[in-house]
């Protein structure tokens, strides 16, 4: 997959994939812009599937982050670049941390913001989230950085499943991970910022269609936090997976298809049927015979009567939708209730 690397605006992004963009905010990072490439891959993870058919743009944080610095001056400098680079709304998804600038950004700047997901982040930090990313902001502060990589590493993985394990990792890789003082002093007002934030709080309401993707076992954010973030986004939809944890959730396959059916359903009259169900899905339109009117065409070259014709949906084109034969299709008033043999497939 090629990468290119630039910045639009003061933000550092990578991008890869052509077509309509999607602009993903990076979840929390001991690197300041997009020179790791495991950041670059983390964030593409979710969504990877869709460079044949969008842009994919990956975006972090600048360097040289004031000392302090609040979510909405964070958020105001993405709003920024996006503005500087892009003349529509455009398709938003942020994880972790990243869906807390996410929030603010769709919430502040809602002419920006065409649709928002929302991947393991909530409308504000849990008591144990918040507790461990100040622990983490205090040694960052103190010089300590491998004892702020380790806990950091360490909480991002449940008890008894490799917490040690994790922490362990994060102390021996701390060189390597946070490499300048200056990438230290940006990641603990970063976490400074999102301890403060509150989507409650906000002035503005988000108006984006938002669908929230979370993991039950996920330790910054409850289950009831996530349930409380729907309800203060009026046009959302959540989407919990009960045993996934905050970077499990990413891996997920029904999670993953969820994202790409939320992110590339369209707007246009003609397919507006096409939106998301419950499950983050696309489902087609209950009248696709009459939309498929170049098999329409076909099927009365074949002298069937055009204006008692009626089409079936083949199942490569509809979930749920009556497998058909051939003959099926020139039925004149029901849909074909054969089952079709093998070579004979629509």
């Amino acid at each position: 997959m090629q990468i290119e690397r630039g910045v639009i605006g003061r933000i550092p992004y990578a991008a890869t994939g052509s077509g309509p963009p999607v602009v993903l905010v990076a979840g929390l990072s001991p690197t300041t812009g997009v020179r790791s490439d495991a950041l670059v891959r983390a964030a593409l993870r979710p969504v990877r599937g869709l460079a044949t058919q969008r842009r994919l743009i990956v975006v972090n944080r600048r360097p040289g982050l004031p000392g302090y610095l609040t979510m909405e001056a964070l958020a105001a400098e993405h709003a920024a670049a996006l503005q500087s680079q892009f003349d529509a709304p455009v398709d938003l998804l942020g994880m972790s941390t990243g869906g807390t600038i996410a929030q603010q950004l769709a919430a502040g700047h809602p002419t920006m913001i065409r649709r928002l997901a929302l991947v393991s982040t909530a409308c504000r930090l849990g008591p144990l989230g918040r507790a461990l990313q100040r622990q983490v902001a205090s040694q960052l502060r103190a010089g300590d950085y491998r004892r702020a990589a380790a806990t950091a590493a360490g909480a991002l993985v449940p008890p008894r499943r490799g917490q040690h394990l994790a922490s362990a990792a994060g102390w021996i890789l701390a060189s390597r991970i946070i490499t300048t003082t200056r990438d230290g002093d940006d990641l603990a007002a970063t976490i400074d910022a999102e301890d403060e934030f509150d989507l409650a709080t906000c002035h503005r309401q988000i108006q984006a269609p938002t669908l929230i993707i979370a993991g039950g076992q996920d330790r910054f954010y409850s289950p009831a936090l996530f349930a409380e973030t729907a309800q203060l986004i009026p046009n959302s939809q959540l989407r919990l997976f009960p045993h996934r944890g905050h970077l499990a959730v990413t891996r997920d396959r029904a999670a993953r298809a969820a994202l790409a059916g939320f992110l590339t359903w369209t707007d246009h009259p003609a397919e507006a049927s096409r939106r998301p169900d419950r499950r983050g899905l696309t489902r087609p339109p209950r009248r696709i015979h009459q939309i498929r009117q170049g098999r329409a065409r076909l099927a009365a070259d074949e002298d069937v009567p055009a204006p008692r014709l009626t089409m079936c949906a083949s199942p490569r084109e509809a979930v749920g939708a009556i497998r058909c034969c051939r003959e099926g299709c020139t039925r004149q008033t029901t849909p074909c209730t054969g089952w079709p043999s093998r070579d004979r497939r629509l």
